[in-house]
C-alpha cells in the first residue's frame, strides 16, 4: 500500500480515538449532569412541570458540536447550518459534527478499502465518494420517509380541525387537539406550533416556522388559507373541508400516475443491476476472462467509464418517470 495512504488513514483514526477519548471522560460526564440538573429541576416545579419541558424542548439547538473548538470551527460556514436544518427535519438526534466525523471515517474506509482491490486512482476517490455519500443519504432517505407520511396523516389532521372549529371551539384549541390526537410527525409538529403561541410567538410566524421544519405543498397551502382567512374573514371549516379534499384528490391522481410509471421504475431498476450481474456472475464461472478488467489499467479505464454511465443513466431514467403533482 502506499505509503501516503497509511499515514492519511493512521491520522485520521488517531484524531477519531483522541475525539471519542475526549467525548467518553469530558463530555458525556457533562451531559448526564444536565439530566440529573433538568429532572430535579421539573420534580420541584410542581404543576409548572409540563411548561417548563416544553420550553426546554422549544429552545433552538444553535450549537453544532459539544466540542467548542468544532463548533466554532462549524459556525464559520454557511452549509453547516442548512446541513443542521436537514438533520432536524430527519428528525435525528444527530448534531453536525457527529455526521461529519462519521462521514471522514466512512469515506477514509471506502478509500482505503478499494486501494486493497483496485489500483486505480479515480476507482478510489469514487469508492471514498460514495462511502462519505452513505450518511448523507441516509439522513435524507429519513426525512423523505418522514415528510411522506406527514403528508398521509395531515388529511386527517385537517378534519379533525375542521370538526373542532364546527363544534365553536378556538383555532388554537383545534391545533391542540391534533397535537394530542394526531401521531407523529403531525402530532409533533403542531404541538411545537402550540407551544410557540403559548409562549407569545404571532400565529403567522409559528405557522410559517412550521413550513420551515416541514417544507410541503400541502402545509403551504393551509398556512396560506389560515392566513387569508385571518384577514379577510369567511367560513375556515369550510376552507379546511375543501383543502382535505384537495388533497386526497391529489393523492389519487398520484397514485394512478405512480401506476403508470412502475414498468419505467422497474427498468431502471433491472437496467442498473444487470451488468453488476453479469459481471458476478462471469466471474465466479470464469475468473481468468474477467481479470484483466480488474487488474490492467485499460480495464480500471473501462470500469470508470461504465460505472458513470450506469449512474448518468439511471439518475436519467428516475428523472423522467418522476412526475411532479
Amino acid at each position: 500500500m502506499d505509503p501516503i495512504t497509511i499515514a492519511l488513514g493512521v491520522f485520521f483514526f488517531v484524531v477519531l480515538f483522541i475525539l471519542g477519548l475526549y467525548y467518553v471522560l469530558k463530555i458525556a460526564p457533562e451531559s448526564d449532569r444536565r439530566k440529573r440538573i433538568r429532572s430535579r429541576l421539573l420534580e420541584i416545579s410542581g404543576p409548572d412541570a409540563q411548561e417548563i419541558e416544553a420550553e426546554i424542548d422549544l429552545m433552538k439547538k444553535n450549537q453544532m458540536s459539544e466540542v467548542p473548538l468544532f463548533n466554532r470551527l462549524l459556525s464559520n460556514f454557511s452549509q453547516s447550518n442548512q446541513l443542521q436544518k436537514v438533520i432536524r427535519q430527519a428528525d435525528l438526534k444527530l448534531n453536525v459534527s457527529t455526521f461529519v466525523l462519521l462521514t471522514l471515517v466512512l469515506g477514509t474506509g471506502g478509500y482505503l478499502l478499494s486501494t486493497q482491490l483496485i489500483q486505480f486512482l479515480a476507482l478510489n476517490l469514487l469508492a471514498g465518494a460514495v462511502a462519505c455519500a452513505i450518511p448523507f443519504l441516509f439522513i435524507l432517505a429519513k426525512r423523505k420517509k418522514r415528510f411522506r407520511r406527514f403528508e398521509r396523516l395531515f388529511p386527517d389532521a385537517l378534519d379533525l380541525l375542521t370538526r373542532a372549529v364546527k363544534a365553536g371551539h378556538a383555532f388554537n384549541t383545534g391545533i391542540e387537539m391534533i397535537a394530542q390526537e394526531m401521531p407523529d410527525p403531525v402530532g409533533k409538529e403542531f404541538q411545537i406550533t402550540f407551544d410557540e403561541q403559548n409562549f407569545g410567538l404571532p400565529l403567522k410566524q409559528a405557522l410559517f416556522n412550521m413550513i420551515d421544519r416541514i417544507p410541503l405543498l400541502d402545509l403551504k397551502f393551509f398556512t396560506t388559507a389560515v392566513l387569508m382567512q385571518k384577514e379577510t374573514g369567511g367560513n375556515l371549516a369550510e376552507i379546511l373541508m375543501n383543502l382535505s379534499h384537495l388533497i386526497r384528490e391529489r393523492f389519487k391522481i398520484q397514485g394512478e400516475i405512480r401506476t403508470y410509471s412502475a414498468q419505467g421504475r422497474l427498468t431502471g431498476y433491472i437496467l442498473t443491476c444487470i451488468p453488476l450481474a453479469m459481471g458476478f456472475t462471469i466471474s465466479f464461472l470464469n475468473w481468468n476472462y474477467i481479470k484483466p478488467l480488474l487488474f490492467t489499467q485499460t480495464g480500471h479505464y473501462m470500469l470508470a467509464i461504465a460505472v458513470f454511465g450506469q449512474l448518468l443513466g439511471y439518475i436519467f431514467i428516475r428523472k423522467i418517470v418522476n412526475i411532479k403533482i
